[in-house]
C-alpha cells in the first residue's frame, strides 16, 4: 500500500542517507541515535528505511535487509556463523525467494553490494523492499476493531486510519457500510482473503527455495546420534 501522500518523518525519527545520489534517496531510520530494527532472521537483520525527497520527507517506507555475517545466538547453535560460501548461497536464495513472491516490493538501487555503510560495517550485502504497511497480526486485529495501525515504523503517535477510510481500495467486498467497524460479511471476506494471501506467500517461498518449512534433526538440539547420517 503506497503512502497516501508524502509525509514528514514521525517525531523521534531521523533519516540518514546510506549513499550520496539523486533524489529520492535511500535513507535509514534512526531513533535515539540507533538504527530501527524491524526484525531479525537467520540470514539478515531487517532495518527500517525510507525513500526521501530533498526536503527530508518520506516518499515511501522501506525494509533494508542486511546480510548477517557473524553468528547469532538466536539462529546459530553455539553462535557460529556459516562459512562464506554457504552464507552467500543462502543470501541469494532468500533474495530470489522474495523476488519470486511477485508482490512488486523489491527495489533495485545499485547499492546492494556496497559495504561499509552505517548498517553493514561488517561487509554484509543488502537489498531493499518497499515496506508492508503493517504486520499480518496487526491487520487481523484491525479487522475487528476497525482501526488500522500506523503506516511505517512504530516510533511515535501517528494518525490512525480506519478501515472505512481505505474501503475504496482493491480487496474490499462491501464499500457502502457506515460506522468504523465493518459489517460481519466484510470482516469474514477480509479474514478469508488474509488467510489465502498468507497461504500463497508460504507456498511461493517453499516453491522458490525448495526447502522444508521445518526440518528438525537430533543435531538441531545439539545432540549426536550415530544412526543419523544427514
Amino acid at each position: 500500500m503506497p503512502l497516501p501522500a508524502i509525509q514528514p518523518p514521525p517525531a523521534g525519527c531521523t533519516l540518514r542517507p546510506l549513499a550520496d545520489g539523486s533524489w529520492p534517496r535511500v535513507t535509514a531510520a534512526f531513533s535515539d541515535d540507533k538504527p530501527v530494527v524491524l526484525r531479525e532472521t537467520a540470514e539478515a537483520t531487517v532495518y527500517a528505511g525510507a525513500l526521501t525527497d530533498a526536503a527530508g520527507s518520506v516518499v515511501q517506507w522501506l525494509e533494508i535487509w542486511v546480510q548477517r555475517v557473524t553468528g547469532s545466538p538466536f539462529f546459530q547453535l553455539g553462535n557460529v556463523a556459516p562459512d562464506a560460501a554457504a552464507r552467500d548461497a543462502r543470501w541469494a536464495e532468500l533474495r530470489k525467494c522474495l523476488a519470486d513472491a511477485g508482490d512488486g516490493r523489491m527495489l533495485a538501487t545499485g547499492t546492494e553490494d556496497a559495504a561499509g555503510t552505517m548498517l553493514n560495517a561488517e561487509g554484509g550485502r543488502m537489498f531493499f523492499r518497499f515496506a508492508a504497511p503493517f504486520a499480518a497480526v496487526d491487520y487481523a486485529a484491525a479487522l475487528s476493531s476497525g482501526q488500522l495501525p500506523p503506516t511505517g515504523p512504530a516510533l511515535s503517535a501517528v494518525t490512525m486510519q480506519t478501515l472505512r477510510d481505505v474501503r475504496h481500495l482493491p480487496g474490499f467486498y462491501l464499500r457502502s457500510w457506515q460506522g468504523h467497524v465493518p459489517p460481519l460479511a466484510e470482516i469474514l471476506h477480509l479474514k478469508l482473503s488474509l488467510l489465502y494471501g498468507m497461504t500463497q506467500a508460504v507456498e511461493s517461498a517453499l516453491r522458490s527455495r525448495r526447502l522444508p518449512l521445518l526440518n528438525l534433526k537430533t543435531r538441531s538440539f545439539g545432540l549426536e546420534w550415530s544412526g543419523e547420517r544427514s
